[in-house]
């Protein structure tokens, strides 16, 4: 027997996981039958993609708070450079 004949029969086809999909604000209700393969694959698929978008994330605050703590070292050495100023053409023991 197929699993189309099962369905016709009124029983659930071996082959295929009812999944029901609800969206409560447009009072939206779906089921679908997806193959095993499917449905198994499906949560892997959608669990890496979770992980690599919470991964990337992180490294772009991590990136940003480098950014921030570079900028404030900068302008600490612009201030620091504009106290000093530049000291070319003067030998380190005083001497012309």
């Amino acid at each position: 027997m197929s699993a189309r004949s099962l369905s016709r029969c009124g029983q659930e086809p071996q082959a295929f996981l009812p999944v029901e999909f609800s969206d409560a604000v447009l009072g939206v209700h779906h089921r679908v039958q997806l193959s095993r393969a499917t449905a198994v694959q499906l949560p892997r698929t959608l669990g890496t993609g979770a992980a690599l978008a919470f991964g990337g994330l992180v490294f772009a605050a991590g990136r940003l708070a480098q950014w921030r703590l570079d900028q404030r070292r900068y302008d600490r050495w612009g201030r620091e450079w504009d106290q000093v100023g530049p000291r070319w053409g003067r030998s380190a023991d005083g001497g012309s």
